[in-house]
């Protein structure tokens, strides 16, 4: 049905006719948008910024998560993926250490991985799709931290640790905010790959640990590991998290406005490098 025409006056000739919806066109839109899932916690960058800046938050070696799976710059470690895959059902260390098993475990939380991303729950992708990219992904990101942590050993033609380059290249990459899955996802593939008698590092440990290889300290990466009453809901989530001491209380009514370096540099203000420093924040 198409819409109502409705002539308006105009001040450059007689008449202007523009085009009016029809009511049964903004139901139907209405109908289609829904809000935000309380899970949804991985979002996208703004596409208000610069092509420059753009490109600081999208993934140029790998891929993590379905917002870049497709993007050309990625696809060849899709390889490095595969055969982590591989290596972990070759060592096989629970019985739960099968394809069968961790895609059936994923495929039940599927809807509640999609709701954790920002995008309409991802409905241009099938679950198929979206389950078995859950898996692929979370078991390279799981392989990557215990080789990291020396739990697993690494070979001499390992795609990730063979250069320092590339290594570097996906270490950025990984801890990218639009490049995140879930980490109840993470949780339940660490979970059904580790066995309980071995002695190893948790999850979370196995990332803070991953993390602590990014931006080292000299005592460690920082208190917030110790904070039970965190509840980080990724990798990027878990760095962050490392940052926040339990022991500190926001008082949001007396924070004052700290104008940026550049500014603060610009009215004559200088920065000296403190060599002792232990923290992102000294």
């Amino acid at each position: 049905m198409a819409g109502n025409t409705q002539i308006l006056p105009n001040s450059s000739q007689d008449h202007a006719s523009i085009e009016i919806p029809e009511p049964d066109n903004l139901l139907a839109t209405l109908s289609q948008t829904t809000p935000l899932s309380s899970r949804c916690c991985i979002y996208k960058v703004s596409n208000t910024v610069g092509i420059d800046i753009r490109n600081a938050y999208e993934p140029q070696t790998v891929s993590i998560g379905p917002f870049h799976h497709d993007k050309e710059s990625c696809k060849a470690t899709k390889r490095f993926k595969l055969l982590y895959l591989n290596s972990l059902l070759d060592r096989a260390p629970t019985l739960h250490t099968n394809v069968e098993s961790l895609m059936e475990a994923i495929t039940s939380l599927e809807q509640v991985s999609r709701e954790c991303y920002e995008e309409n729950n991802l409905t241009n992708l099938t679950s198929k799709d979206l389950v078995e990219m859950m898996v692929i992904d979370g078991c390279f990101i799981l392989e990557m931290l215990r080789r990291e942590a020396d739990e697993v050993p690494i070979s001499e033609n390992d795609p990730v640790f063979r250069t320092a380059q590339m290594h570097f290249k996906i270490k950025r990459d990984i801890i990218l905010v639009e490049n995140q899955i879930p980490l109840l996802i993470l949780q339940c593939l660490f979970d059904l790959t580790t066995a309980p008698e071995q002695e190893c590092f948790s999850l979370i440990e196995l990332c803070l640990h991953y993390l602590d290889t990014i931006m080292p300290m000299d005592e460690g990466i920082g208190p917030g590991y110790t904070n039970t009453s965190l509840n980080p809901n990724h990798l990027l989530d878990v760095f962050h998290n490392s940052f926040i001491s339990p022991t500190i209380t926001m008082l949001y009514d007396t924070i004052e406005h700290i104008n940026c370096a550049t500014e603060l540099h610009e009215a004559g203000v200088t920065f000296k490098k403190n060599d002792n420093a232990s923290s992102l924040f000294d």
